[in-house]
């Protein structure tokens, strides 16, 4: 299998840079995320049950970076080039400059 960004369904274009990608691969949400620089996923993220995501994410930067911050308090910053692995419970994505990424998550969960 494999798609190119503009063969997937677009979930989210807000017109001002931010766009969420996806397709369903055998189980798993497969998406191509870009976050327009100032983003921050927050308030959206806050209106799930609990106020945070309950998704795993996997996935690769492909340029820019951003910054994923944890109920708990506890935030991570992941950069171009780099993989990455989103554990359960983030309440909030921010970036200052954009971001454009490849990401990964249990289908059934990221419904």
């Amino acid at each position: 299998m494999h798609a190119t960004s503009e063969q997937l369904t677009v979930l989210l274009d807000d017109g001002a840079g931010t766009q969420i990608r996806s397709i369903d691969w055998d189980g798993m949400a497969a998406n191509f995320n870009r976050f327009a620089p100032g983003t921050d996923l927050g308030p959206l993220l806050a209106q799930l049950p609990g106020g945070a995501c309950p998704v795993p994410h996997w996935g690769y930067v492909i340029e820019g970076s951003f910054t994923v911050h944890y109920a708990d308090g506890q935030s991570d910053t992941v950069d171009t080039g780099q993989l990455f692995y989103m554990q359960p419970h983030h309440d909030s994505l921010t970036t200052e400059t954009g971001v454009l990424l490849a990401e990964f998550s249990p289908a059934d969960d990221a419904r």
